[in-house]
């Protein structure tokens, strides 16, 4: 029983542990542990201000994709309406547009605010560790934000309203 215990320590400390009482809380202190570091790798100022700038690009287009509806799949979707809709089409097609449009614009004063707030909290002078966090936080919430707006298209915001 008594090396076993030791065995059961080592590998402990192994993993960078002291002493934790059961597996969950081992897998809760790593599972923090990964998260800071992930949120640390996220704090890059050039590479946020680039993926910002790449996600306003996008944005754009994707604005233009629904106030234009000329995109392939948009068509196909002008199509759906029709035929579901028949001659109360045009209405509900406007209607859909302009709901998009709104929740493109939303998405994209979210994103400004974040990146407002990251700025704001990285260009101060004097930081604790305590801010430092604050400032991790709010590059992995642009990074984040960012990453799920690129990865979606105008069709997306138009569909489902």
């Amino acid at each position: 029983m008594r090396a076993q215990r030791k065995a059961e320590l080592r590998q402990a400390a192994r993993y960078g542990a002291s002493r934790f009482t059961n597996h969950k809380e081992f897998a809760k202190q790593q599972k923090q542990r990964y998260s800071d570091l992930v949120k640390k790798m996220k704090n890059d100022p050039k590479r946020i201000k680039a993926m910002v700038n790449k996600t306003v690009k996008h944005l754009d287009k994707m604005m233009k994709e629904v106030m234009d509806l000329k995109s392939p799949t948009m068509k196909k979707y002008i199509k759906m309406i029709q035929k579901e809709y028949g001659e109360n089409a045009s209405d509900r097609l406007d209607s859909n547009q302009f709901k998009a449009a709104s929740e493109l614009s939303q998405r994209s004063s979210r994103l400004y605010e974040k990146y407002s707030y990251y700025l704001r909290e990285a260009n101060k002078k004097d930081r604790s560790y305590i801010f430092n966090s604050y400032v991790d936080n709010y590059a992995a919430d642009v990074v984040d934000d960012c990453r799920s707006i690129l990865s979606q298209k105008g069709i997306d915001f138009i569909r489902y309203y």
